[in-house]
Protein backbone atom coordinates (compact mmCIF):
# COMPACT_ATOMS: atom_id res chain seq x y z
CA UNK A 1 0.00 0.00 0.00
CA UNK A 2 1.11 3.57 -0.60
CA UNK A 3 1.32 4.59 3.06
CA UNK A 4 3.22 1.45 4.08
CA UNK A 5 5.60 1.84 1.14
CA UNK A 6 6.49 5.38 2.19
CA UNK A 7 7.04 4.28 5.82
CA UNK A 8 9.65 1.77 4.63
CA UNK A 9 11.54 4.16 2.39
CA UNK A 10 9.90 3.71 -1.01
CA UNK A 11 9.46 6.85 -3.09
CA UNK A 12 6.07 7.60 -4.65
CA UNK A 13 5.76 10.76 -6.67
CA UNK A 14 4.82 11.99 -10.13
CA UNK A 15 7.83 10.29 -11.71
CA UNK A 16 8.44 7.07 -9.79
CA UNK A 17 6.62 4.38 -7.86
CA UNK A 18 9.37 2.32 -6.25
CA UNK A 19 6.88 -0.38 -5.21
CA UNK A 20 7.25 -1.59 -8.82
CA UNK A 21 11.01 -2.05 -8.50
CA UNK A 22 11.69 -5.72 -7.56
CA UNK A 23 14.84 -5.00 -5.54
CA UNK A 24 13.63 -1.93 -3.66
CA UNK A 25 10.21 -3.44 -3.01
CA UNK A 26 11.76 -6.67 -1.70
CA UNK A 27 13.98 -4.80 0.76
CA UNK A 28 10.97 -2.79 1.99
CA UNK A 29 8.87 -5.96 2.28
CA UNK A 30 11.60 -7.65 4.34
CA UNK A 31 11.72 -4.67 6.70
CA UNK A 32 7.96 -4.72 7.10
CA UNK A 33 7.86 -8.49 7.72
CA UNK A 34 10.63 -8.13 10.30
CA UNK A 35 8.58 -5.49 12.10
CA UNK A 36 5.48 -7.73 12.00
CA UNK A 37 7.47 -10.65 13.41
CA UNK A 38 8.70 -8.48 16.27
CA UNK A 39 5.05 -7.62 16.97
CA UNK A 40 3.58 -11.15 16.89
CA UNK A 41 6.61 -13.40 17.46
CA UNK A 42 5.33 -15.80 14.80
CA UNK A 43 6.11 -15.88 11.07
CA UNK A 44 2.70 -17.25 10.09
CA UNK A 45 0.94 -14.38 11.87
CA UNK A 46 3.48 -11.95 10.41
CA UNK A 47 2.65 -13.16 6.89
CA UNK A 48 -1.08 -12.96 7.64
CA UNK A 49 -0.61 -9.38 8.87
CA UNK A 50 1.35 -8.53 5.75
CA UNK A 51 -1.72 -9.51 3.74
CA UNK A 52 -4.61 -8.37 5.94
CA UNK A 53 -2.96 -5.73 8.13
CA UNK A 54 -1.69 -5.99 11.69
CA UNK A 55 -4.85 -4.37 13.05
CA UNK A 56 -7.10 -6.99 11.48
CA UNK A 57 -5.02 -9.87 12.85
CA UNK A 58 -4.78 -8.30 16.32
CA UNK A 59 -8.56 -7.97 16.49
CA UNK A 60 -8.97 -11.60 15.40
CA UNK A 61 -6.73 -12.72 18.27
CA UNK A 62 -8.65 -10.90 21.02
CA UNK A 63 -10.36 -13.12 23.56
CA UNK A 64 -9.14 -16.37 22.03
CA UNK A 65 -7.14 -19.00 23.87
CA UNK A 66 -5.55 -20.31 20.66
CA UNK A 67 -3.98 -17.43 18.78
CA UNK A 68 -1.90 -19.19 16.13
CA UNK A 69 -2.67 -18.65 12.45
CA UNK A 70 -4.19 -22.07 11.78
CA UNK A 71 -6.58 -21.82 14.76
CA UNK A 72 -7.70 -18.37 13.65
CA UNK A 73 -8.06 -19.61 10.10
CA UNK A 74 -10.10 -22.66 11.13
CA UNK A 75 -12.39 -20.43 13.20
CA UNK A 76 -12.81 -18.17 10.14
CA UNK A 77 -11.58 -15.12 12.03
CA UNK A 78 -9.45 -14.04 9.08
CA UNK A 79 -10.46 -13.04 5.53
CA UNK A 80 -10.62 -15.86 2.98
CA UNK A 81 -7.84 -14.23 0.98
CA UNK A 82 -5.52 -14.28 4.00
CA UNK A 83 -6.46 -17.84 4.92
CA UNK A 84 -5.30 -18.90 1.45
CA UNK A 85 -2.37 -16.47 1.22
CA UNK A 86 -0.28 -17.90 4.06
CA UNK A 87 -0.44 -21.58 2.93
CA UNK A 88 0.42 -20.50 -0.61
CA UNK A 89 3.40 -18.55 0.71
CA UNK A 90 4.56 -21.57 2.71
CA UNK A 91 4.18 -23.82 -0.35
CA UNK A 92 6.18 -21.37 -2.48
CA UNK A 93 9.02 -21.38 0.05
CA UNK A 94 9.10 -25.18 0.20
CA UNK A 95 9.11 -25.48 -3.61
CA UNK A 96 11.82 -22.84 -4.02
CA UNK A 97 14.20 -24.82 -1.79
CA UNK A 98 13.93 -27.93 -3.97
CA UNK A 99 12.11 -27.10 -7.21
CA UNK A 100 13.15 -30.24 -9.11
CA UNK A 101 11.51 -32.45 -6.48
CA UNK A 102 8.18 -30.81 -7.32
CA UNK A 103 8.56 -31.02 -11.10
CA UNK A 104 10.02 -27.58 -11.86
CA UNK A 105 12.85 -27.43 -14.39
CA UNK A 106 14.87 -24.38 -13.34
CA UNK A 107 17.15 -24.76 -16.38
CA UNK A 108 14.26 -23.66 -18.60
CA UNK A 109 13.54 -20.58 -16.56
CA UNK A 110 14.28 -17.08 -17.81
CA UNK A 111 17.53 -15.44 -16.77
CA UNK A 112 17.90 -11.88 -15.58
CA UNK A 113 19.36 -9.42 -18.08
CA UNK A 114 22.82 -8.21 -17.09
CA UNK A 115 22.56 -4.47 -16.52
CA UNK A 116 24.71 -1.44 -15.86
CA UNK A 117 23.76 1.57 -13.76
CA UNK A 118 24.02 5.00 -15.37
CA UNK A 119 23.64 8.25 -13.44
CA UNK A 120 21.20 10.68 -15.07
CA UNK A 121 21.55 14.34 -14.10
CA UNK A 122 18.49 15.62 -15.99
CA UNK A 123 15.00 14.46 -16.86
CA UNK A 124 14.92 12.47 -20.12
CA UNK A 125 12.40 10.31 -21.96
CA UNK A 126 13.20 6.63 -22.34
CA UNK A 127 11.90 6.73 -25.91
CA UNK A 128 14.57 9.34 -26.81
CA UNK A 129 17.36 7.31 -25.21
CA UNK A 130 16.15 4.09 -26.86
CA UNK A 131 16.22 5.75 -30.28
CA UNK A 132 19.76 7.05 -29.85
CA UNK A 133 21.31 3.80 -28.61
CA UNK A 134 19.10 1.69 -30.92
CA UNK A 135 17.41 -0.39 -28.24
CA UNK A 136 13.72 -1.26 -28.07
CA UNK A 137 11.95 1.12 -25.69
CA UNK A 138 10.22 -1.79 -23.98
CA UNK A 139 13.62 -3.12 -22.86
CA UNK A 140 14.35 0.08 -20.95
CA UNK A 141 10.83 0.07 -19.50
CA UNK A 142 11.28 -3.52 -18.37
CA UNK A 143 14.59 -2.75 -16.67
CA UNK A 144 13.17 0.37 -14.96
CA UNK A 145 9.62 -0.59 -13.93
CA UNK A 146 9.42 2.12 -11.28
CA UNK A 147 9.25 4.89 -13.91
CA UNK A 148 5.56 5.72 -14.17
CA UNK A 149 5.63 7.76 -17.37
CA UNK A 150 8.80 6.58 -19.09
CA UNK A 151 10.50 9.77 -17.89
CA UNK A 152 13.39 9.98 -15.44
CA UNK A 153 12.93 12.45 -12.57
CA UNK A 154 15.05 15.60 -12.55
CA UNK A 155 18.31 14.71 -10.81
CA UNK A 156 20.50 16.95 -8.68
CA UNK A 157 24.24 17.09 -8.15
CA UNK A 158 23.77 15.40 -4.77
CA UNK A 159 21.22 12.81 -5.91
CA UNK A 160 21.23 11.92 -9.63
CA UNK A 161 18.77 9.33 -10.88
CA UNK A 162 20.27 5.88 -11.48
CA UNK A 163 18.95 4.29 -14.67
CA UNK A 164 19.43 0.63 -15.60
CA UNK A 165 20.49 -0.14 -19.16
CA UNK A 166 21.64 -3.39 -20.82
CA UNK A 167 25.25 -4.04 -19.92
CA UNK A 168 26.40 -3.88 -23.56
CA UNK A 169 24.94 -0.38 -24.01
CA UNK A 170 26.50 1.42 -21.04
CA UNK A 171 29.20 3.25 -23.01
CA UNK A 172 26.75 4.28 -25.76
CA UNK A 173 24.35 5.64 -23.15
CA UNK A 174 27.10 7.71 -21.54
CA UNK A 175 28.00 9.23 -24.93
CA UNK A 176 24.50 10.34 -25.92
CA UNK A 177 23.23 11.63 -22.56
CA UNK A 178 24.39 15.21 -23.09
CA UNK A 179 22.66 15.44 -26.48
CA UNK A 180 19.29 14.12 -25.29
CA UNK A 181 16.54 16.76 -25.00
CA UNK A 182 15.06 17.69 -21.66
CA UNK A 183 11.81 15.80 -21.03
CA UNK A 184 8.62 17.91 -20.92
CA UNK A 185 7.52 19.00 -17.48
CA UNK A 186 3.83 18.58 -18.26
CA UNK A 187 1.74 15.49 -18.82
CA UNK A 188 -1.89 14.95 -19.83
CA UNK A 189 -4.25 12.91 -17.65
CA UNK A 190 -7.81 11.90 -18.51
CA UNK A 191 -10.38 12.45 -15.74
CA UNK A 192 -14.11 11.74 -15.62
CA UNK A 193 -16.78 14.40 -15.22
CA UNK A 194 -19.13 14.18 -12.27
CA UNK A 195 -22.89 14.54 -12.41
CA UNK A 196 -24.13 18.08 -13.19
CA UNK A 197 -20.55 19.36 -13.36
CA UNK A 198 -19.70 22.35 -15.51
CA UNK A 199 -16.33 22.93 -17.14
CA UNK A 200 -15.55 25.61 -14.56
CA UNK A 201 -16.40 23.32 -11.64
CA UNK A 202 -14.38 20.51 -13.21
CA UNK A 203 -11.33 22.77 -13.43
CA UNK A 204 -11.81 24.04 -9.88
CA UNK A 205 -12.12 20.49 -8.48
CA UNK A 206 -8.77 19.52 -9.99
CA UNK A 207 -7.07 22.77 -9.03
CA UNK A 208 -6.24 23.96 -12.55
CA UNK A 209 -7.15 26.99 -14.60
CA UNK A 210 -10.22 27.00 -16.80
CA UNK A 211 -8.13 28.20 -19.74
CA UNK A 212 -5.80 25.18 -19.33
CA UNK A 213 -8.75 22.77 -19.54
CA UNK A 214 -10.11 24.50 -22.65
CA UNK A 215 -6.70 24.44 -24.32
CA UNK A 216 -6.23 20.72 -23.60
CA UNK A 217 -9.75 19.93 -24.90
CA UNK A 218 -10.23 21.86 -28.20
CA UNK A 219 -13.81 20.64 -28.65
CA UNK A 220 -14.95 22.03 -25.30
CA UNK A 221 -16.06 25.59 -24.50
CA UNK A 222 -16.52 27.19 -21.09
CA UNK A 223 -20.31 26.95 -21.41
CA UNK A 224 -20.38 23.43 -22.92
CA UNK A 225 -22.78 20.91 -21.40
CA UNK A 226 -20.90 17.97 -19.98
CA UNK A 227 -22.26 14.49 -19.35
CA UNK A 228 -21.53 12.31 -16.35
CA UNK A 229 -18.61 9.95 -16.99
CA UNK A 230 -17.28 12.03 -19.89
CA UNK A 231 -13.48 12.14 -20.03
CA UNK A 232 -11.63 15.43 -20.20
CA UNK A 233 -7.89 15.92 -20.49
CA UNK A 234 -6.04 17.63 -17.67
CA UNK A 235 -2.57 19.15 -18.20
CA UNK A 236 -0.48 18.32 -15.14
CA UNK A 237 2.78 19.94 -14.05
CA UNK A 238 5.14 17.08 -13.20
CA UNK A 239 6.94 17.42 -9.91
CA UNK A 240 4.04 19.25 -8.29
CA UNK A 241 2.53 16.06 -6.87
CA UNK A 242 -0.63 16.61 -8.90
CA UNK A 243 -0.18 13.58 -11.17
CA UNK A 244 0.45 11.27 -8.21
CA UNK A 245 -2.69 12.63 -6.52
CA UNK A 246 -4.89 12.28 -9.60
CA UNK A 247 -3.80 8.70 -10.28
CA UNK A 248 -3.81 7.46 -6.68
CA UNK A 249 -6.00 4.47 -5.92
CA UNK A 250 -9.50 5.14 -4.60
CA UNK A 251 -11.41 2.30 -3.02
CA UNK A 252 -14.59 1.52 -4.98
CA UNK A 253 -17.98 1.98 -3.41
CA UNK A 254 -19.62 -1.12 -2.07
CA UNK A 255 -22.04 -2.57 -4.56
CA UNK A 256 -25.58 -2.89 -3.27
CA UNK A 257 -27.78 -5.50 -4.85
CA UNK A 258 -31.09 -4.18 -6.05
CA UNK A 259 -33.98 -6.18 -4.75
CA UNK A 260 -37.17 -6.72 -6.70
CA UNK A 261 -38.41 -8.55 -9.71
CA UNK A 262 -36.22 -9.10 -12.73
CA UNK A 263 -37.26 -6.99 -15.70
CA UNK A 264 -38.93 -8.65 -18.66
CA UNK A 265 -36.11 -7.45 -20.95
CA UNK A 266 -33.46 -9.21 -18.90
CA UNK A 267 -35.66 -12.31 -18.60
CA UNK A 268 -36.07 -12.55 -22.35
CA UNK A 269 -32.37 -12.00 -23.08
CA UNK A 270 -29.39 -14.31 -22.93
CA UNK A 271 -28.72 -13.66 -19.25
CA UNK A 272 -29.08 -16.75 -17.08
CA UNK A 273 -31.12 -16.15 -13.96
CA UNK A 274 -30.93 -18.51 -11.00
CA UNK A 275 -34.39 -19.28 -9.60
CA UNK A 276 -35.30 -21.11 -6.43
CA UNK A 277 -37.24 -24.26 -7.09
CA UNK A 278 -40.41 -24.82 -5.13
CA UNK A 279 -40.60 -28.02 -3.12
Amino acid sequence: MRATGRIYGLKLNDYVDERRDPEKATVAAAKYLTYLYSMFGDWHLAAASYNAGEGRVSRAMRGRSKKDFFSLSEAKKLPNETRNYVPKLIASMIISKNPTRFGFDVAKGSRAVETASVKIEKSIRLVDLAREIQVDKTVLEYLNPELRLGITPPGTAALPYVLRVPNDFESQTQKVLASLPQAPRTHTVAARVRRSESVRRFARRHGIRLSAVLKANPGIRKNSRLSRGQRLKIPVALGSGQYEKLTSYKSPRKYKKKRGRISSKRRSGNVKVATRRSK
